[in-house]
This record gives C-alpha cells, structure tokens and sequence, in this order.
C-alpha cells in the first residue's frame, strides 16, 4: 500500500495516548512506534492510487463536510504474532462506522489495491502503543497498563493521508466542526 488514511484525535485524547505510550517506553516495553514518528490515530484504511491529486481534493472536501466524531477507550487489545500491535480499543459507535464507510466509498472510485484488514467486515478500530512488540514483551506491557489505563474519551478531529518508513504527512485535512 501506498498510503494510509487516518483519523486523529483532539490535543487532550494526543496527549493522553502519547502519555500511555511514553509510560510504557519508560518501563522497557519498545518504543518503535514512537521513534517513527506517528501522531496517535486510528486508521481508517489503506490504499494505492494513480490520482493523488484527486484523492487530496476528496479528502479535503468530505473533512469539511465532518463533524468531529467522539470516541471512548475503553480497553486494552492486542494483534498477536511475532511482530505484534499493544492497542487501545474503542467502544464501537454508528458515527466511527459511518465515518469509515463514507471514507472508503468516497475513495473507491480513485483507488485501488485497499488492504483487506480494513473492508468493512475485518476493520478493527484501534489505537497502536507498541508496534512490532516481542511476544515476551506482553506480559510486562499488560502489568504497566494494569494501574495506568483508564477509559476515556476523546474526539477524533482530523484526516491525514500518510506514508510510511519513512513517515511522512501527505495532506491535513480538519473537520468543520472540531
């Protein structure tokens, strides 16, 4: 895939993710994640396209017709595997669906190649602490969340469409009505 397009949150909700993921670097669980750069988020899919142009256009024509969308952490989840996500898991609402659905549809007509783990049916909405974490690494990255997370709330404000390795942001796009 070429590029992401995520969603990402008002300060308060950056800053208490960053301050989780900081918590958990300070007590030797990896900071990959943070290392590379990426604003806290929650991805709303992947894709290739031949019309970038196009696509900047969308996605700063449908961020102006957004409201912001509020969102609740209310656990902790992992992707298992030997290059495994640590992530906050958000009560699942009609306006995160919608908004994710109304983003792919828009999309469809100028892109191509969108990665399955995002088709409506496989998304799982979630916010990255620990990327490519050891297997060894979670059960210590669970006994520093046990007294650290809390579930809260916070609103998702903005699309971004990025690249990775490096990370890099291709356009910022700000709902109307942060």
């Amino acid at each position: 895939m070429d590029y992401a397009l995520i969603a990402c949150f008002e300060s308060v909700g950056d800053y208490k993710v960053r301050r989780l993921m900081r918590h958990l670097a300070e007590n030797n669980v990896n900071d990959i994640y943070e290392q590379f750069g990426f604003k806290p988020h929650i991805t709303l899919t992947e894709f290739s396209t031949d019309n970038f142009s196009a696509v900047c256009d969308l996605i700063n024509s449908l961020a102006n017709r957004l409201d912001s969308v509020d969102v609740r952490f209310s656990s902790l989840g992992i992707f298992p595997g030997q290059q495994g996500v640590f992530h906050l898991v958000p009560t699942i609402n009609e306006s995160l669906l919608a908004m994710q659905r109304s983003v792919r549809t828009a999309l469809a007509p100028f892109c191509q190649d969108f990665a399955p783990f995002y088709e409506e049916k496989e998304w799982v909405p979630h916010c990255t602490l620990v990327l490519e974490m050891d297997p060894l690494e979670l059960p210590r990255a669970y006994a520093v969340m046990l007294d650290q997370f809390q579930p809260f709330d916070t609103r998702l404000i903005s699309l971004e469409i990025i690249t990775c390795c490096p990370f890099r942001t291709e356009l910022h796009a700000d709902f109307s009505q942060s």
